[in-house]
């Protein structure tokens, strides 16, 4: 499974890329800091997966991820967020996202979404 990574903040990003590294099915193909290299990346890379922060630079909040779920083949979407609320949440799979993630929950369950479990939410 190919894997893309978004986040704004340097140790968000190097600290998913580092959990995501033990998993032996997944190929981190790459890494985004901004709304516009999320776009760029996939275009170029086409990610089976995309783990992408709610909340980036460039692009107004949403507008990321519904773009993304225009594109063919269609990633999936991972939301993760520090920030959020339970409405921007709602906001976020009512936008597309195929799963939730909190960046207070735990690796397990942040596993547990790239494995295609239950959306929180």
């Amino acid at each position: 499974m190919r894997v893309l990574v978004a986040d704004d903040h340097p140790i968000s990003r190097s600290g998913i890329e580092f959990l995501l590294s033990g998993e032996p099915d997944l190929d981190l193909v790459g890494s985004a800091a901004d709304g516009d290299q999320v776009l760029e990346l996939t275009a170029a890379l086409a990610p089976d997966v995309v783990i992408l922060d709610l909340i980036l630079p460039k692009r107004p909040r949403l507008v990321v991820l519904e773009y993304l779920k225009r594109l063919h083949p269609c990633p999936r979407i991972v939301v993760i967020s520090g920030q959020a609320t339970g409405l921007s949440f709602r906001q976020a799979l009512d936008s597309g996202a195929d799963a939730i993630v909190s960046k207070e929950d735990t690796s397990d369950e942040v596993l547990a979404a790239r494995l295609g479990l239950e959306p929180r939410g």
